[in-house]
């Protein structure tokens, strides 16, 4: 992993990245920028905001809030279930012996992935929407796991310019290395 890293950090691209962000660190804009952010912080304006915004809902106490997160919690016991069982089946190498088979197989299957992998992004979302559970983290693997699914879509559906391209045969030959 660090020969990746060190190819990676080493290449055009990782250095054009690094010295922006050194650049940046060190930059007036950024020392301004955190100042007006203190500054907001502290602030009445802001904090009426930040009372405003993180205030309990109203809703909290109705009786189809109550009903929702009842059958959201079903769901939940549900796909923990699923959850737990796919687990089981894809442990140890399965998943590369998988992705070798989707590569090597066809377009269908990689879309149909895609479908699931953005059907559950937005069941996710929706879920964290009805629990009114927005966190960082959250949002951030749901938009990361749809941005995958899109790009798998995307490769699914241009398999064959895929695999002509010199990405796709450093794929390749890197899956054919792996002697699974």
């Amino acid at each position: 992993m660090s020969k990746i890293s060190t190819c990676i950090k080493e290449s055009i691209p990782g250095k054009t990245v690094s010295f922006f962000a050194n650049t940046y660190s060190q930059s007036k804009t950024k020392k301004c920028f955190t100042f007006l952010s203190n500054y907001f912080k502290d602030s009445f304006t802001g904090t009426l905001l930040h009372k405003y915004t993180h205030k309990d809902p109203l809703y909290k106490d109705s009786f189809i809030y109550f009903l929702i997160m009842k059958i959201a919690s079903l769901f939940d016991i549900i796909f923990g279930f699923i959850n737990k069982v796919c687990t089981a089946l894809l442990g140890g190498s399965l998943i590369a012996k998988t992705v070798k088979n989707i590569y090597f197989s066809g377009s269908k299957i990689l879309t149909g992935i895609a479908l699931l992998v953005m059907s559950a992004c937005v069941g996710a979302l929706i879920s964290m929407m009805l629990k009114n559970n927005f966190n960082d983290i959250g949002i951030i693997l749901v938009c990361g796991g749809f941005g995958l699914a899109t790009v798998l879509g995307f490769i699914g559906i241009f398999i064959v310019k895929v695999k002509e391209s010199f990405i796709g045969r450093v794929i390749a030959w890197f899956l054919k290395g792996l002697e699974l």
